[in-house]
């Protein structure tokens, strides 16, 4: 019978951020259901009868040599997850993996789910999965609109919160979007960046440090993906108002089609030299885009 109070983890894991994040949130759903859980550098140290986790990626030679004994064949996929019980000299271990980090970090938040839900005794009734994605790309989308919705855009907690749930749930990819049928950020490039050879695109009456605030938050966005195993890509529905109800919000945009297509290609350069945590573009390309 196994105790309640204490858990075991080795460790052998990359330790890098969505890792970490998940063993966070198990370490802190095994507290709250008022157990502990210490680290330890091997099995042979751990108490009788208590549950030893031993957790890290699949590629690390410890964890491959305990599923290799297992007779475990594991494809070679992406962001898997296992969840397999292995024998040892001293008994049993509840090995905790994943093909990569990704795969690695949704099978801690699996196991802290579960003892969230039905308390430690649900770690003990784990039974062995090997499970991957069915969807490559997982994304979630977002617009920004105009400046309504400053107040979640410019909010570091609520994108840490979101993101957060994003990686809980398993989507791998967030797009934000913007342009879209609205005059705010249409193009976008002058709401975050000068673009050289362009001094006179701006965008009106924008308050002074705006734009460099616009971007500081762009790249915390990106930053924020990152550490929950999201990619971040940056999205455009249309590069210029098409409708005359929408007001331009840029002044001094080049009229010639010639000159604006090298205005945009400029602004895109720049950006992404801007915002290096951008992962992608996307190009709403539509009959109104």
């Amino acid at each position: 019978m196994y105790s309640k109070t204490k858990i075991y983890i080795v460790d052998r894991s990359s330790g890098k951020s969505p890792v970490l994040f998940g063993k966070q949130e198990f370490i802190y759903a095994v507290n709250a259901a008022g157990a502990s859980v210490e680290n330890v550098t091997f099995w042979s140290d751990v108490e009788k009868d208590t549950l030893c986790i031993v957790m890290g990626e699949s590629t690390g030679r410890l964890i491959e040599k305990l599923l290799e004994e297992t007779g475990v064949k594991l494809q070679n996929r992406a962001e898997g997850v296992i969840l397999q019980w292995c024998r040892t000299g001293k008994g049993k271990v509840l090995v905790v993996s994943g093909t990569d980090e990704k795969g690695l970090m949704y099978a801690l938040l699996e196991l802290a789910d579960r003892v969230r839900c039905r308390g430690i005794g649900s770690l003990f009734e784990v039974e062995n999965i090997h499970e991957y994605p069915d969807n490559k790309v997982r994304g979630v989308d977002r617009f920004v609109m105009g400046h309504r919705d400053d107040e979640w855009f410019y909010s570091e907690d609520f994108w840490v919160s979101f993101i957060q749930r994003m990686a809980k749930n398993r989507f791998n990819r967030f797009t934000l979007i913007t342009g879209f049928d609205t005059a705010y950020m249409s193009p976008p490039y002058p709401f975050f960046v000068e673009v050289p050879g362009f001094p006179a695109v701006k965008v009106k009456d924008m308050a002074p440090g705006r734009r460099e605030k616009n971007l500081e938050m762009l790249k915390f966005i990106g930053k924020t993906c990152k550490s929950y195993g999201i990619e971040f890509f940056f999205a455009t529905w249309q590069q210029q108002p098409w409708t005359d109800n929408q007001k331009f919000l840029v002044e001094n945009i080049p009229l010639d089609d010639e000159e604006f297509t090298r205005y945009c290609t400029g602004g895109m350069r720049e950006l992404l030299l801007s915002c290096p945590e951008i992962d992608g573009i996307q190009l709403r390309v539509n009959f109104e885009a």
